[in-house]
């Protein structure tokens, strides 16, 4: 006997999905590479940035530059490195150089602005002498397209330079740190022709990890063996709890 299939159909009112196309974009992440103390962040532990950045297939970009925002608080540390692949096929690793490509600026508020010079990079450590770009089928060709990879590492201080209102220099439990990022680039039309700049935006946070309270029952009548707390509490019972909190780090606001 034939079994019949029911059929469904749903369109809800308003916008289900909405997807936001873009000729150039970038998204940022953060993680704890090295770390000294309680697990999770915490002062002197090490924080690596990953910031990836994609090229839209029909779009070729010159004049590429990225620039990044950690907050107060951290340190650079190391040589930050930038990966590509252009036009479907990996160019490996090079490393940025201070003053040269990459410059770390202390800002208002303390925060540190690293302005990556992408373009200049790919000119000498790639030789991609034209310093740009191109999507997968940018001016007909039928590639896998353009991404790029920088990668830089920050080490979490114990004090701030610039203490917020509350004036506590202190890196405490439960303090973000906030890293924003902004891509740049130059559009470069199929007849070498430049076009408008595009821009696209990505952040990351880090928060210095903090604990739980944890209430236990610990006696009855000063008797903390499993067959007395077993038997439960009763009327006049005298009765022994024990409030815990572990400290990720010494500072606590």
């Amino acid at each position: 006997t034939p079994v019949s299939t029911p059929s469904f159909t749903s369109d809800p009112v308003g916008v289900e999905i909405l997807h936001a196309d873009r000729s150039i974009a970038t998204q940022k992440s953060v993680a704890v590479v090295i770390d000294n103390l309680s697990a999770g962040a915490t002062p002197g532990d090490t924080l690596e940035y990953t910031i990836n950045f994609q090229i839209s297939d029909y779009f070729k970009f010159g004049t590429l530059t990225l620039q990044d925002v950690f907050t107060d608080g951290q340190l650079l540390t190391g040589t930050p490195t930038l990966t590509i692949t252009k036009d479907g096929a990996s160019l490996g690793t090079q490393n940025f150089t201070l003053a040269g490509n990459v410059t770390d600026t202390v800002i208002v508020g303390d925060d540190h602005q690293l302005d990556f010079n992408i373009s200049s990079l790919l000119v000498s450590g790639f030789s991609v002498m034209d310093g740009a770009l191109a999507g997968g089928r940018f001016n007909v060709a039928d590639n896998t397209g353009s991404r790029g990879t920088i990668t830089y590492r920050t080490v979490i201080q114990n004090t701030f330079v610039s203490p917020a209102l509350s004036g506590d220099s202190q890196v405490n439990q439960g303090d973000t740190l906030i890293n924003s990022v902004v891509v740049r680039g130059q559009v470069i039309q199929s007849d070498t022709t430049l076009g408008a700049f595009v821009t696209d935006t990505s952040s990351a946070s880090t928060t210095i990890v903090g604990s739980n309270l944890q209430l236990a029952l610990v006696e009855i009548n000063g008797d903390g063996s499993a067959p007395a707390l077993a038997n439960g509490i009763r009327a006049t019972d005298l009765v022994t709890y024990k409030l815990t909190y572990n400290l990720g780090t010494t500072e606590f606001e």
